[in-house]
């Protein structure tokens, strides 16, 4: 990284969808559906492409997987990451089913059937969060004669009506009547200011399907190569996922598996319901994004971009990357020759601290502060600490406080209500293609680009840390011991205690974690709550991301009997029972404990056995 801060070229203009974060390229996708993808070549877009109205980013997973040739085992590896936040009970159940037609292990929610994320002994499978929109709302014009019709291409339309009674415990039963038209329900109930000769009605992609995502789980539980992969999940709706792949065969692939409508004209506005002409149809499974062996031997998700300018729709929620999907590439690209083992994922890859937004904002800042800048104590003390850091967010370090809020003001969207939102929209997608852009030509010219605007929020941020750094990290704990807590830990043997900061996280026994949902609600058995222990790597925009690190598999296809897992704090929900948090002192550590599939292998380390007759 150059030391001077001397201003040369502008900046590119920054193209609106970030091709480089795309997970699905153009290339790709050819190589695996040729004819497919003549097909999507004829089709021009129908819907404007997404800008600052974007729908907001997925923010929780990722995965990732290497084929034979860039692992050291010559068959992939596959792992996967929910990225869920780590509750008490485990919002996860772990299953390993063998029995029938079934051999295999992995994730669900508790009562539900089916493995969201798993592996039997053919396939192995991750999934990510991919967002999206897959609703829209239509202005249907009243007859003004008969406000019980609604028009459509000419005509007058009755509205479909039907009762729905709601149960109130401790109170009498609310009765509605709800009014439909062909595009979905009325909702007009729930605006403020509803109109007199207008309704809006939704329409969800999901209404449209005679399909279930449970059964598709249940397929992708029994599939045996990529072919049966694929099928299972062209019955998937939803959630919108992106699907990971990888086969004892040594192949892998990505699918996006998902609900999606073909749309036009601009969707962040209501649509047009009595002229037929904002009218959509679902996009068909073979055109979503895709892709088997792709030429990079590597494909890793978190929750970015799926396919790039190439596609002609809109698939998923990101119009580019974020930093935790940019860290990934940053390491599978680093030495395109380098060979992974499992024990590379579960240690090199898994348990890497380095938020590359934080990073580079701490390298830019650094370049565009003038001494004029550095005049006030704060910045001058910022800049000494930074100076010697590994950019790692480890919570043991001392320039931890300000790498945080600097986090935290990036969090904030500073680039939304200045000119540089137009130029690079969606919070962290912008801030990620600006910096990719900075660095690119800083590296070129060892030069920061001839952009006041930019150098000013550079500058700006920086310094709004740097007053932040010490204000506490997180909430102190209350009487009700909510998620997260920073204990001062002092040295009572020194002179002049020093403090550092421990990250521990409150677990409330079924509570309803700070920040999830408009409520909040106490321990249901303050008695069961759990305290971890000081977590090293707590951050969400990092890989490790140990509050999220709910659940964790490894999958060595090369040999299923060695492959990993992790599912924290514990099996059990019982509190009474010794598995209820035994795996917390793996997850706070990063570590891992065997999950094998084989009948020999899972007897060598069986603690007991239950055999029951019916």
């Amino acid at each position: 990284m150059p030391t001077t801060r001397e201003a040369e070229e502008p900046l590119e203009v920054q193209p609106l969808l970030d091709d480089e974060a795309q997970i699905c390229s153009a290339e790709d996708f050819n190589r695996s559906y040729p004819e497919v993808y003549e097909r999507l070549r004829q089709q021009a877009a129908p819907e404007a492409r997404p800008g600052a109205m974007s729908p907001p980013e997925a923010k929780l997973s990722h995965n990732w997987t290497v084929a034979g040739a860039r692992s050291t085992t010559g068959k992939p590896i596959l792992e996967s990451d929910p990225q869920y936040s780590v509750d008490n009970p485990s919002f996860w159940y772990e299953v390993h089913l063998c029995g029938g037609r079934y051999n295999v292990r992995g994730i669900g929610v508790p009562g539900a059937p089916g493995l969201l994320i798993g592996w039997n002994e053919r396939v192995a499978w991750g999934v990510t969060g991919l967002g999206g929109d897959d609703a829209d709302l239509f202005c249907e014009k009243l007859n003004p004669e008969n406000g019980d019709q609604y028009a459509w291409q000419g005509q007058w339309r009755e509205f479909v009506r039907c009762r729905e009674t709601i149960l109130v415990k401790d109170g009498p039963a609310i009765e509605m009547e709800i009014r439909q038209t062909h595009h979905g329900p009325i909702i007009d109930e729930l605006l403020a200011k509803p109109q007199k000769d207008r309704v809006f009605a939704l329409q969800h992609a999901l209404w449209a399907v005679p399909k279930c995502s449970l059964g598709a789980l249940l397929e992708l539980m029994r599939a045996t190569n990529w072919a049966t992969f694929r099928q299972a999940l062209s019955h998937y709706v939803g959630p919108p996922g992106h699907f990971i792949y990888a086969d004892v065969e040594g192949n892998i692939g990505y699918q996006a598996g998902t609900t999606t409508p073909k749309r036009r004209g601009d969707r962040t506005q209501p649509r047009t319901g009595w002229t037929g002409e904002d009218e959509w149809e679902l996009l068909p499974f073979d055109e979503l994004p895709s892709m088997l062996n792709p030429e990079r031997n590597y494909i890793a998700t978190a929750n970015q971009l799926t396919a790039g300018s190439w596609y002609p729709y809109r698939v998923g929620s990101s119009i580019g990357g974020g930093p935790r999907s940019w860290r990934l590439r940053e390491l599978f690209d680093a030495d395109p020759e380098r060979k992974f083992s499992p024990a590379d994922f579960a240690v090199h890859i898994h348990k890497d601290s380095v938020c590359p937004a934080v990073r580079d904002l701490v390298d830019f800042a650094l370049l565009a502060l003038d001494d004029e800048d550095k005049t006030d104590e704060q910045t001058a003390e910022a800049v000494a600490v930074l100076q010697d850091w590994d950019r790692r967010l480890l919570v043991d370090s001392p320039a931890f406080p300000l790498a945080r809020k600097i986090l935290d003001c990036l969090d904030e969207g500073f680039l939304q209500g200045s000119e540089l939102e137009e130029r690079y929209p969606q919070k962290w997608a912008g801030v990620c293609a600006l910096f990719n852009q900075l660095r690119r030509q800083v590296q070129q010219t060892g030069l920061l680009p001839d952009e006041p605007l930019v150098r000013q929020w550079l500058v700006n941020t920086f310094k709004k840390a740097c007053y932040r750094r010490d204000q506490p990290l997180a909430p102190q704990a209350d009487t009700t011991g909510w998620v997260r807590q920073l204990v001062e830990l002092e040295e009572p043997a020194a002179e002049e205690a020093t403090a550092s900061a421990a990250y521990i996280r409150h677990m409330p026994y079924m509570g309803v974690p700070e920040g999830i949902g408009a409520e909040r609600f106490g321990s249901f058995n303050p008695d069961a709550d759990l305290l971890s222990p000081p977590l090293q790597c707590p951050l969400v925009q990092t890989i490790w991301s140990q509050e999220g690190n709910s659940y964790c598999q490894i999958v060595d296809l090369a040999d299923i009997d060695r492959s990993l897992a992790l599912l924290a704090p514990g099996i059990s929900e019982n509190p009474q029972s010794p598995h209820h948090a035994d795996q917390v002192p793996i997850w706070s550590t990063g570590g891992f404990r065997e999950a094998p599939l084989g009948r020999t292998a899972v007897e060598a380390i069986a603690e007991s056995a239950k055999f029951i007759l019916y």
